[in-house]
Order: C-alpha cells, then structure tokens, then sequence
C-alpha cells in the first residue's frame, strides 16, 4: 500500500476546478470583445442606413431647386443636401471602421461608393450631366449604399454567431468537465469515504477485521492504508488483551478455587469428628483440587502425645510407577518443631507451578495449625478438669469437709458427755447441734451438687439468670427481677458460668437467711470498662445474718471474684436488706489495655 500521496485529491480536484474556470473566463472574454466590437455597428448601420435617405434628398433637392413654387427663395438645396450627405460619409465612426475594420466585401465597396459619390458630387455642383442622368446616378448609388448596409448587418451577424458558438461550446464543455468532475468526485471521494465511515462505524461497534482497499495513490487511500494499519493494530492489541484477560481470569479462577481450598480445609479441620476423619477430608479436598494420584500426610507426635499413621487419599494401593509420575513434598511444622511431611504425587503431564507450590505449604500450615490446635485444646481440656477438680476440692473443703469436721468435733464431745455421765438435757442439747449440724451438711451437698451440674445454654448468661431468678422464685416464694445491660460487652465462657454461680450462692443465702419478699439482680458496666453484678434484697440485712453457713457462702463467693481478678463486697442496700456487689474487668479488655500500654512503651 502506498505511505506518500502520488496523486493528490486537491491537484486533480484543482485542475478540473481550474478548466472550468478558463472555459468561464474565455466565455466571459469573447462576450466581453464580441460585445465591445459591436458596441457601434448599430450606429454605423443606422448611420450607413441614412445615406439612403440622403440620397433621395439629394434627388429631391434636383427636382424642386429649380421650382419656384416649390423653392420660393430659390435656395441652393443641392448643396446642401451634399454638404449634409458628405458630412454624414465621412462622419469617424462610419468611414475608419469600414476602412480599418471591415471584413470582406465592405473594403471595396466602400471604396466604389466614395468614387461614386464624388462622381454624383461633381455631377450634381457642375451640372454637367441632365438631371434624368443624375437621379439615374443616384439610384445606382442607392443600391451599391443598401450593399454596403447588408455586408454590415452581415457582418454583425456572424460576431453573434462567433458568441453563440462559442458560448455554447463552452456550455457544452464546462458540462463535460462538471460531469468529469461530479463522476470523479463520487468514485475516487464519496464512494471511499463511505467505505471508510462504515469501517470507522464498525471499529466503533469493536469490529477491528474489516479492511478498506482503495486503488490509487491518492490522501484516501493513503488514510485507508493508515486506518487498516490502526485497525489491524487495534485488532492485535484488543487480542492481545482478550489473551491478558484470559490468562488473568484464569488466574483469578485458580487463585479463587485455591482460597476455596485453604477455606474448605480450615472449616473441615476445625469442624466436628475425629482429628485423623478431619485430616483425611482435607487430604481428599487436595487431591481433588490438584487432580493428583495421591495426597498423603505422614504425621508425628506432639509434645510426647500419640502418634498418628500415614493418611492419605487418592490412589494408595503403593502400586504406583515412580517414574512416570511427579513427586513434590512439604515439611508440616510449626517453628523449628516439626510435625510431619505433605506429599502429592502427580502425573509427567500436570503442571506443578510455584502459586501451587505455596499453595500446599498453606496447606501444610494449616494441617500444623490444626494439629497444635488440637494439642492446645487436649491440653486446655486437661487443665480446666484439673482446675475444676481443685474447684470442687476446694469447695468441698470449704463447706461440706468443715461442716463433718464440726459434726466429728459434736460427736466426740457428745462421747465425752456420755462417758462422764451427764445429764440428758445436756447431752439433747449436743444431739440437736449434730441434727442441725447434718442438716447443714447435707443442704451444702445439694448446693454443691446443683453448682457441679451447672451449664450455660446457648442462649447466654442473661438466659442462664432469668431461669436461675425462676428457680429461686419458685423455692423460695421470692419475687426476683434480673437487670441485664451488658449486650455489646464480651464475656468468657468462664466469666459467665463465675457469675451465674455468685448470683446462684447470693441468692441462695437470700432465701436462707434474709427473710426477704424482693430481690433484684442487676448487672451494668461504665465508662472504664467495669462490670458489675449486684444482688439486693429487702430482707433482714448483714446483722441480723451470723451463722456459718453464710460466712461460708461468702467466702466461695470472694475466691470466684478473685478467680475473675475482681473483688465481691458485701453491704446494706437501698431496701433495708442485703446488697452483694461483684466487680471486675473482662479478660479480654484487660489484654488489650496491657498489649496497648505495652506498644506506647515501645514507642516511647
């Protein structure tokens, strides 16, 4: 395709536009000379035309001069009739063109009229010749001056006729050139510049193969060579990133099933069931993602626990041909601690890139994570049923072991009074202390029985209060209403369960011992991130409250406080009764103040 215009639009747009106007102009210029030629041949011919007349004149001045009746001053009419016809003859207008101009016969004519005239002339003033003779004279003089008019009338005729053949041949050919030009114009301008607006139309619609040929070296075709080279461009470049997209989505895709995979594993490894069950679903997960052979873990033990075997899945009948086959493996640990290896074998043909290699060391972290999670959790299991056996060691020993060690301390005094041989009241007395004593104990042993068995539902602690506040209600013919404002505040499991066991023991003294009809339970926070649990009531108060069955109550209640690193007290409340306060911060708002005061010191 032509890069340079070797035949421009404009040139031959120019030269066809440059004909026409040299055919206007020479139009205009045979107009202009015809007509400026022409401007006097009707004076002349009007003038030439009247030599006629005059002639007649002459002859009538012949014919009457001499009459008196007809001339009465008998003037010299002759002459001047002759004077007024040479005048007219000769007049510049008339007798130069005829005899620098004129064309044809006139030259001579002219020439034979001027003898004749000066003939007649002579004739006329002399009187040499008859008067017959001389009007015989005149009238041949008249025909040679109607000649003489004719040749000039035909000569005019042919200026117009010259005009009108050239007028017409310029219409004719300033037609032919427009015609040239307009059929030009529709098949080298119009005809391509459709062509290129329905090809710029359909670059705009995103259709870049559409090409436009245009023959010529012309700016059309020159801009038709350009525009199929930017479409052409356009084209590679649009499927270069079509392909880009492409890779990308398909990229997209495969980093998106890969978090699906990391996902799907985390889920499945901390979902219900067995540890090795949990393990063997996510080694399924991965060789389904991978489409390999076999997917397989080789676990360790942790930290002295038992160990695990080889799980696997895929194709584990061990009858695999190593050597046609990809083997890639990843080390399962934590730290420097080192928990097993994940290995995937792979066909020769699969491709195995560096995303997937990161890929399954992810999964290997996440088998590692699971696995220490689930050490962590065997662990944590072991402490808090060693805690809460001591809980309960505590308990016991707090109530219902010092409650025996009293009965232990009345039956061997009640011994002692037998043997010295005391008198039945006193030796009554003693038996109703043991009586009262047992009863104590065995009411301690049912309370610590209803706090071993206590759980939290689902619902949370202001579900576990409301039904404890039901319970106590029911016991005790007690109208207890529960204040809950902590909805946005977090708890621990065991923050909760510590609460609902010194609202459970507060409640219980209540019954026991306050002799009340109301109590209101009501727990709120404030600006510093307190919680605070109060239990009140309208009964007898502190004072009035001195057994050890209630020291007892209170000190459980004071160890759980401190076990939530808070504090119970104990005091009148605005009803004339008993008000127990629990106070403390969360766990996890305290660790968040401490690692926050921690990063302030590191940044100071």
């Amino acid at each position: 395709m032509p890069t340079e215009v070797q035949q421009s639009l404009i040139n031959r747009t120019g030269i066809m536009l440059g004909a026409i106007m040299f055919l206007v102009v020479v139009n205009m210029l045979a107009s202009f000379f015809t007509a400026e030629s022409a401007e006097n041949d009707a004076v002349r011919i009007n003038l030439a035309g009247s030599l006629r007349m005059q002639s007649y004149r002459i002859s009538e001045a012949l014919l009457i001069e001499s009459d008196p009746v007809l001339n009465p001053g008998s003037a010299s009419l002759v002459a001047d009739r002759l004077i007024e016809f040479e005048e007219r003859l000769y007049r510049p207008v008339l007798v130069h063109h005829l005899r620098t101009i004129g064309k044809g016969n006139i030259p001579e004519l002219l020439n034979d009229l001027e003898i004749r005239w000066s003939q007649i002339k002579s004739a006329a003033l002399e009187g040499e010749v008859s008067k017959a003779e001389l009007l015989s004279d005149i009238d041949a003089f008249v025909v040679i001056i109607d000649q003489l008019v004719k040749e000039m009338e035909r000569e005019t005729e042919s200026k117009f006729d010259l005009l009108r053949i050239i007028q017409g041949s310029s219409l004719i050919l300033t037609s032919i050139f427009v015609v040239i030009a307009l059929w030009d114009i529709s098949t080298n301008v119009v005809v391509p510049m459709r062509r290129l607006v329905r090809m710029a139309k359909n670059v705009e619609k995103g259709d870049f193969a559409t090409r436009v040929v245009i023959q010529g070296e012309d700016e059309l075709s020159v801009l038709a060579s350009a525009l199929n080279q930017m479409s052409e461009s356009i084209e590679r470049t649009y499927r270069d990133l079509e392909n880009k997209v492409s890779e990308k989505t398909r990229h997209l895709e495969r980093a998106h099933d890969g978090l699906q995979l990391l996902y799907d594993s985390r889920r499945v490894l901390s979902g219900d069931g067995g540890l090795n069950h949990r393990i063997r679903r996510t080694l399924d997960l991965s060789c389904r993602y991978f489409g390999a052979r076999l997917v397989s873990a080789d676990l360790t033990s942790i930290g002295g626990t038992q160990a695990f075997n080889v799980l696997s899945a895929g194709d584990d009948s061990g009858q695999l041909d190593q050597s046609n086959y990809q083997r890639h493996a990843v080390k399962i640990g934590r730290g420097d601690t080192d928990l097993g290896e994940l290995t995937i074998i792979l066909r020769d043909e699969d491709v195995f890139d560096n995303e997937q290699v990161l890929l399954l060391k992810a999964l290997a972290d996440n088998l590692a994570a699971a696995l220490v999670a689930e050490w962590r959790h065997g662990q944590q299991h072991r402490l808090v049923l060693m805690e809460e056996r001591a809980v309960i060691a505590r308990e016991l020993h707090d109530s219902l072991a010092q409650s025996l060690s009293y009965l232990k301390i009345q039956i061997s005094r009640l011994q002692m009074l037998q043997s010295r041989g005391a008198d039945p009241e006193q030796l009554n007395d003693t038996v109703i202390d043991i009586k009262t004593g047992i009863n104590a104990a065995y009411g301690q042993l049912r309370e610590l029985l209803t706090t071993f068995r206590l759980k939290l539902t689902a619902s949370g602690l202001k579900a576990a209060l409301e039904e404890t506040a039901a319970e106590f209600s029911q016991r005790g013919e007690l109208d207890i209403t529960v204040e809950y404002l902590l909805a946005e505040h977090p708890l621990s499991p065991n923050e909760e369960i510590h609460m609902l066991q010194i609202a459970r023991e507060a409640l219980s003294n209540v019954i026991r011992h306050a002799n009340a009809s109301s109590c209101r339970i009501k727990l709120r926070h404030d600006s510093e991130h307190y919680i605070k649990m109060t239990i009140e009531d309208n009964g007898v108060g502190l004072r009035e409250v001195n057994n050890r069955v209630a020291h007892y109550g209170r000190i459980i209640m004071k160890e759980r406080a401190s076990s939530l690193g808070g504090t119970v007290s104990f005091g009148a409340s605005s009803q004339g009764g008993t008000a127990v306060e629990l106070e403390f911060i969360p766990a996890i708002i305290r660790q968040g103040n401490e690692q926050q005061s921690g990063s302030t010191e590191e940044q100071a």
